[in-house]
């Protein structure tokens, strides 16, 4: 074992694919960018922690995919330059669709035809930039209209009423807390939060408890799906057992281990 990698032994140790391991090795590095963030980094302006946002999780895309990050950097430098132009149209929106989703069926297609596993593919964070960015531009159509013919509180609470900077999109789309497996969240949630007006901080409760339960949480399922993947391995998903198996097995293969990435991140 001397000589390897974090998450080759991580790999060993819980006999999951090395890619598997490193996908998980980074979720715990958003806590590590959270940490820094929350003693050193808050206490500067927007554009500092929105740099900072990007830069950390344009790190943990490279650390899992290595130059395939090529695919949000493009996308999301392309959705900016769409909404820099035509930000608040119905054309805007059709476009950013139209780019994201592209890319993103494209990715699937190659993916299908390739005959090959991938269980953790660059198609799993692009995903999640994909809703963020045609949220975006559905939220700066929004803005755009009249308030009054805005269907619910929701939206018009949420509704982005001028063009975001380069920065803020970038840091909106690499944000480490939802880069690799979601949730997904409004632009207005977080432009407020590196503004400081998301949170009351005089009277919110402190963030440390929640964050360490939804660790220890994440890393429990982690362990589970590691025990269970020895007996339900990830190259079953392309055999025919898969194809005519009960409703039961397609579900755990497929969703158990973005539930565990989603609770570690929330």
């Amino acid at each position: 074992m001397l000589g390897k990698g974090p998450s080759y032994l991580l790999s060993d140790v819980l006999h999951l694919p090395e890619p598997s391991a490193r996908f998980l090795l980074a979720l715990y590095g958003a806590y590590l960018f959270s940490f820094i963030y929350r003693y050193y980094v808050s206490r500067h302006g927007a554009a500092v922690q929105n740099l900072y946002w990007t830069m950390s999780g344009v790190l943990m895309v490279v650390y899992i995919y290595g130059w395939g990050v090529w695919h949000m950097l493009l996308d999301t430098v392309a959705v900016y330059c769409t909404l820099r132009l035509i930000g608040g149209t119905l054309l805007s929106v059709v476009i950013t669709w139209l780019i994201t989703m592209g890319h993103l069926v494209g990715g699937y297609l190659h993916i299908m035809y390739s005959n090959e596993i991938h269980p953790i593919a660059w198609t799993i964070p692009h995903c999640v930039m994909v809703l963020k960015m045609i949220g975006l531009a559905y939220s700066l159509y929004d803005g755009r209209k009249k308030q009054e013919t805005l269907v619910s509180e929701d939206i018009r609470k949420n509704a982005v009423h001028s063009v975001p900077s380069f920065l803020e999109v970038m840091g909106f789309s690499f944000f480490p807390g939802s880069v690799l497996a979601g949730p997904q969240m409004w632009f207005v949630r977080y432009r407020d939060f590196v503004e400081g007006r998301l949170f009351d901080y005089q009277k919110t409760p402190s963030s440390t408890f929640a964050g360490v339960k939804r660790l220890l949480l994440g890393t429990t399922l982690s362990v589970l799906y590691a025990s269970l993947n020895n007996y339900y391995p990830i190259e079953f998903l392309a055999t025919k057992g898969f194809a005519v198996s009960t409703m039961i097995s397609p579900l755990y293969n497929t969703h158990f281990n973005y539930y565990t990435s989603c609770i570690l991140l929330a």
